[in-house]
This record gives C-alpha cells, structure tokens and sequence, in this order.
C-alpha cells in the first residue's frame, strides 16, 4: 500500500514522453509531469534511467534531479501474457516491419494495470496502430497535450 502522501498510478510514461516533457519549453507540461512523479499518479519504465543516460544526457540530469519516490514500472505473468497475446493478434505485415517489442510491453503493462499511457510521435502512431489492429479500445494513449488537459 503507498505512503498517505502517494496516489495510486494513473499514467505510463515512455521514453519519449518523459524526454519531451523535460525539455518542453511549456512550464505547464514540465510542472504537470513533475508533479505527477512526485504524487505516484505517473510510472516510467524500469529501464527508462539508463536509456535516457543514453539518449539525452541533458534530460537525464534534469530527470535525476527530480527528487521524488519515482514508481517504476513493474512486469510479471500478466503483462508478459498479456504482451504475448497482442503480439499473436497483431501479427507482422506482409513486408515485416513489426512495431517495437517494447510498444507491445507497454500496452500489456496499461492494460493489466488501467493505466493510460502517455507518448509522442512515432512511438504515440505505433501504439495507437497496435490498439486498433488488435480490436481494443483501452488503455488511452495520449500525448502530453492531452495528459495536461485531462488534468485541467
């Protein structure tokens, strides 16, 4: 059970999100997914530190700066079961080009645990193309834009 202080978590933020919300130049988006990481209602992938080390320096310094009780997403049997059934409902194209492994994880992971996720660009087109090939409607994936609208 969290802390009195800690919500429960509402978000999974991918790599992509947690870079563009940090180096966003709308203080709205950067305060919102601060505040988010700081009261629990947002999860990173585990991996989410070392691949941002890797990617961008910068943001990565600004993310270890945030000093909160970050909740790192977590995954077991459900979300591996979970990620293996809509990789066989997705399938791969005639030409190949599957959508990344990690898409498919991070879907499993929403779905199992209500969450929505949150993204951009080709990983937001990527997850939203496995939804609707896979015939589901749930869990929400959103942009930062309508993340820090749905908080309004």
């Amino acid at each position: 059970m969290p802390p009195k202080d800690k919500k429960e978590p509402k978000f999974l933020f991918d790599l992509h999100a947690v870079i563009e919300a940090l180096t966003t130049g709308n203080n709205q988006v950067r305060t919102a997914f601060i505040d988010g990481l700081n009261s629990g209602e947002i999860m990173v992938p585990h991996a989410l530190s070392k691949e941002l080390k890797e990617v961008d320096p910068d943001a990565y310094k600004d993310f270890q700066a945030v000093k909160s009780g970050r909740v790192y997403q977590k995954t077991g049997v459900k979300h591996s079961a979970m990620q293996q059934t809509l990789m066989d409902k997705h399938g791969t194209g005639i030409w190949g080009g599957s959508p990344s492994a990690a898409y498919f994880e991070m879907i499993a992971v929403c779905a199992v645990q209500k969450l929505s996720l949150v993204s951009n660009a080709k990983a937001l087109a990527g997850c939203k193309s496995i939804l609707n090939k896979c015939g589901m409607n749930k869990p929400k994936v959103l942009t930062l834009a309508q993340f820090v609208a749905g908080l309004a």
